[in-house]
């Protein structure tokens, strides 16, 4: 069984969540258009299968929602007042509310999350990430000590010197963090690593030198780490500024002097990059990794008060039920923890049910 697997597994056993599709509107237009054959649209059978699954329950508004001007006006009204109150003072805002709802579903989305609807949201897959970034910022926000950010998990195949399970960090958002963004980065990381997968990750700060080494990504490296360190809740099993193949494989990491091997740790199951050019490159050929063996991996947003996901474009409906698995880990960890009130009920007539 792949890690994958595991994680579908723990979600059935979670307490039940809802999570909301809202570019199910823009398959059903883009049918209509003729932009979209039906047997390629994916959110209907992701959502399907994760509802019959158990992972979770599934919300698939259609366009009548677009029409169902209380509630419009009701998301419209908290977006101009989040707006409002996050501007410059004796700044006056336009009231565009409603107007973004309605023209931009992936404010939609987030704002369904924001004022109850739903407990998450995946979206992306037919917008690209900084739309799905901005309407997280503008509806929901950051949480506490973190930063929006990204993390891929993957299931990789036997052989290849790497772990079975491999988790990158940030591989989409940030592109230069500061020392004390990059510590959030690590902060943000292990916290989904620990809702996601429960368990404490083994964590490699990943550089070009391992531990000595001079420059401004040394530098910023090291006092990243030094930050995360002495932070409340930091993990234990850490290691970094650190190479890869020092990380990855115990007699190059023994002469090099890092500690996964030596402190009887392992292999590390969490890198954390320190600029999003390392970051994606890596990613991009792990994925290649994990998609020719046949197996799972999924990109996901993290660091927001409640769960938003974004999807790449060329997810496949498998893809996009793996990022609904996680995105339901994450909503279950904080409905433990009181972070919801009760879930509203969207009108039926503009919900699609299975």
């Amino acid at each position: 069984m792949g890690f994958m697997d595991r994680l579908v597994e723990k979600a059935q056993k979670g307490p039940r969540v809802t999570i909301i599709l809202p570019e199910y509107i823009t398959e059903i237009q883009m049918i209509k258009s003729g932009d979209l054959k039906t047997e390629d649209a994916v959110f209907l059978k992701a959502g399907e299968q994760a509802s019959k699954n158990g992972i979770a329950e599934i919300a698939l508004p259609t366009p009548d929602l677009l029409a169902e001007s209380d509630i419009i006006a009701e998301l419209g009204e908290a977006y101009d007042r989040k707006r409002a109150e996050e501007a410059e003072p004796g700044r006056k805002t336009r009231s565009l509310g409603q107007r973004m709802m309605q023209r931009n579903v992936c404010n939609l989305g987030a704002q369904l999350v924001a004022s109850g609807y739903a407990h998450g949201v995946v979206m992306g897959k037919y917008h690209p990430t900084r739309r799905v970034i901005q309407a997280a910022e503008l509806c929901i926000g950051e949480a506490s000590g973190q930063i929006m950010s990204t993390i891929s998990f993957f299931d990789l195949p036997a052989g290849i010197g790497l772990p079975a399970f491999l988790a990158y960090a940030d591989v989409a958002i940030n592109v230069d963090p500061s020392a004390e963004e990059l510590a959030k980065v690590i902060t943000t990381s292990v916290a989904t690593y620990r809702a996601s997968i429960g368990e404490e990750p083994v964590v490699c700060l990943a550089s070009h030198e391992t531990h000595t080494g001079e420059g401004q990504y040394m530098d910023r490296a090291r006092e990243a780490f030094e930050i995360y360190s002495k932070s409340e809740g930091a993990v234990k099993t850490i290691d970094g500024p650190c190479q890869l193949d020092a990380a990855f494989d115990a007699g190059i990491g023994k002469r090099k002097g890092a500690l996964f091997h030596e402190a009887g740790w392992g292999m590390p199951n969490l890198v954390v990059f320190t600029n999003l050019d390392s970051a994606n490159t890596n990613y991009k050929i792990l994925k290649l990794i994990s998609d020719s063996a046949g197996l799972r991996n999924n990109l996901c947003t993290q660091g927001l008060k409640l769960p938003v996901d974004d999807l790449s474009r060329g997810d496949s409906w498998q893809q996009v039920y793996g990022t609904i698995t996680v995105n339901a880990l994450k909503c279950q960890q904080l409905l433990r923890d009181g972070s919801y009130g009760d879930i509203k009920q969207l009108p039926a007539n503009a919900v699609a049910t299975f």
